[in-house]
């Protein structure tokens, strides 16, 4: 006798398999939000680094030494610091900023950094800088 219906079986097979291709569907999406995420904070801290450089560049000379701080209520997961140094050459610096934030119990942290001179540079300072 033949039946034109599904076991049971076959049933409990085909929903399982079922089930397990949704979890991996959904394990799925679930990383592409978090990489999208991430790629988010790491966008605004690249941002956010480049501003702060850009604010240090606009000083007549810059002052040696370490700053921190934070961007505000528009960013408040988002803090910076940074260093000016002196370099071996005369009126030459260099700046660097970084930019941490906490995603979960990791800490991430994005690095500008640039070099600039205050005056005039001789050729031999400007060769030297250039290596």
């Amino acid at each position: 006798m033949h039946s034109k219906g599904f076991t049971l079986l076959e049933l409990i097979v085909a929903l399982a398999i079922m089930t397990l291709g949704l979890v991996g569907v959904l394990h799925a999406l679930s990383a592409a939000l978090v990489a999208s995420r991430t790629a988010e904070d790491y966008t605004t801290a690249a941002m956010l680094a480049q501003q702060k450089l850009e604010e240090l560049l606009l000083l007549p000379e810059p002052e040696v030494g370490e700053d921190a701080g934070d961007f505000g209520e528009l960013f408040p997961r988002f803090q910076w610091e940074s260093t000016v140094e002196e370099t071996e050459l005369e009126n030459y610096y260099h700046l660097s900023v970084t930019v941490s934030w906490q995603t979960g119990r990791r800490v991430r942290q994005y690095t500008a950094e640039t070099c600039v001179t205050v005056g005039t540079l001789t050729s031999e300072e400007a060769t030297e800088a250039s290596r």
